[in-house]
């Protein structure tokens, strides 16, 4: 039978500077937590009015930060876990999935600045390990979702070590070209050779399956739904290239569907491929994500997009005669190892 999983993740964190957080050039400071307090609610209020084919709601998969800046500002990697302990508990009982979001931001004190460490192993190996393992045990973390969309063959190498099962970071098609000088901005990623099925990678290559000669990793990366962007998004990219000299810009005409985005593609008929197949027996994965501070405010467009979107999905579904079924990752990954 013909059916779509629909994951649906949520970067849980910090509120970002653009919606009132900490510039990334304060070293020591108090974040504010408007994502946790506000948009955990909007967005459980959103997802508990959609039912999948089952009659289930929606369920969100929480990633949570578990890293070095967290320690270095509240002195426990693990705090922002720790402290809002009792939100993540109520989340767990109602269905949804608690996993782990680490990020690599580390402090330069020449540019006085974070910035994203993506090269020195030791520091990343050393900043992974600690955030896994201060993790609160009793959360039993299966599922990780790297910061920025990011993954190199030492971050994946690492969550395959700690023994994670499942990831959800890939960009499938996309790549970004790698700044010239550190900076809050300095991202860079290569899915460039991914596709988009689930897959266990590599163990000398994060972006692609273990050929029959290679060792695979038993951790099963679960790829992003992307999309192809419009003519004047592309013009955008090129014009940064020569705008923004020296930092870095994404290539390609694809990027990934972000919930509480891109009404564009859940509205349209760019969804159908999720919903229609030739084979009878066909699973597909509709996998979105959002940051839960990008639905506070009353007149939040995030929070109508995100409502808009899961209802597109239901519209979808009855229009194309196809079910769906909402899965935590931890649910998705047991399906397909199944």
């Amino acid at each position: 039978m013909k059916e779509v999983i629909v994951i649906i993740c949520c970067d849980t964190e910090p509120d970002q500077p653009q919606y009132g957080g900490l510039d990334y050039n304060v070293h020591f400071g108090k974040h504010t937590w408007k994502g946790i307090k506000e948009g955990i609610p909007k967005a459980k209020e959103v997802a508990n009015y959609i039912e999948d084919a089952e009659g289930h709601n929606a369920k969100i998969t929480w990633f949570l930060r578990s890293d070095d800046q967290i320690k270095e500002l509240y002195g426990d990697p693990a705090w922002m876990v720790r402290n809002f302990m009792g939100i993540w508990k109520e989340l767990g009982s109602q269905g949804d999935e608690i996993g782990w979001h680490p990020h690599l931001w580390r402090w330069n004190e020449s540019i006085k600045s974070w910035y994203p460490e993506l090269e020195d192993r030791i520091w990343i190996e050393n900043c992974m390990e600690e955030g896994y393992n201060r993790f609160p045990e009793e959360f039993k973390l299966t599922s990780s979702r790297m910061c920025w969309n990011f993954h190199s063959n030492i971050t994946m190498n690492k969550v395959d070590e700690l023994g994670l099962k499942v990831d959800i970071s890939a960009m499938p098609g996309q790549k970004s070209i790698k700044p010239v000088n550190d900076s809050p901005d300095s991202l860079y990623y290569d899915w460039e050779i991914t596709k988009e099925p689930p897959y266990f990678p590599s163990q000398s290559d994060y972006r692609r399956e273990a050929d029959i000669n290679e060792r695979s990793l038993d951790i099963l990366e679960i790829p992003l739904t992307n999309f192809e962007i419009s003519l004047s998004w592309q013009i955008k990219r090129i014009l940064k290239r020569f705008l923004r000299p020296g930092r870095g810009y994404p290539l390609g005409k694809r990027n990934p569907a972000k919930i509480d985005d891109n009404p564009d593609f859940f509205r349209s008929c760019a969804i159908r491929k999720f919903f229609e197949s030739k084979e009878n027996n066909c699973r597909t994965f509709l996998v979105s994500y959002f940051h839960a501070d990008e639905l506070p405010g009353k007149d939040s467009l995030a929070s109508t997009y995100f409502e808009r979107n899961l209802k597109y999905i239901s519209e979808a579904s009855r229009n194309y005669g196809v079910p769906f079924r909402f899965l935590t990752a931890r649910e998705a990954a047991g399906e397909v190892i199944k």
